[in-house]
């Protein structure tokens, strides 16, 4: 893979996606891992809030041999989300919207970034609550828990 461009950096931008760069690697909120076991050494992150957004920036990678990690909420335990060797960040963290729940079956819409946490509160007020209780609840992302667990 080849490092990231500032042409690669305007793109991103270009498409609507929130853009975190620098000259040096980004701050542990990006480069370590929940237990501050892992660390990785990013300098780009890209916060798409959009299916649209994610798949222009990895269109846009693929294209350009530009390496991706996804990120979520930094919870895992095996240092999965650290991008160790050039790869940009792509954070789930913007994506964090409730589309729908259906107040007679209970099911839940919402986007993979949504905290787990957030999400109960959510189906509380309902009179449901959410299947899984973890001890990162206040972290976690029910992406990265729907895609691990």
């Amino acid at each position: 893979h080849r490092p990231v461009s500032s042409a690669d950096i305007e793109f991103f931008a270009s498409t609507g996606a929130r853009i975190v760069h620098g000259e040096r690697p980004l701050g542990s909120e990006y480069n370590t891992d929940h237990f501050g076991k892992y660390f990785g050494s990013t300098s780009v992150a890209v916060f798409p809030s959009t299916t649209d957004q994610v798949s222009r920036v990895l269109k846009h990678c693929n294209s350009n041999a530009i390496a991706v990690v996804t990120q979520g909420g930094n919870s895992g335990t095996a240092g999965g989300a650290m991008a160790q060797q050039g790869e940009i960040i792509l954070s789930l963290r913007d994506m964090n919207k409730v589309r729908a729940l259906d107040e007679v079956s209970g099911v839940l819409v919402a986007d993979g970034g949504c905290v787990l946490e957030d999400l109960d509160n959510h189906v509380r007020s309902y009179g449901y609550i959410m299947p899984v209780d973890l001890g990162a609840k206040k972290k976690c992302m029910i992406g990265g828990n729907v895609s691990t667990s």
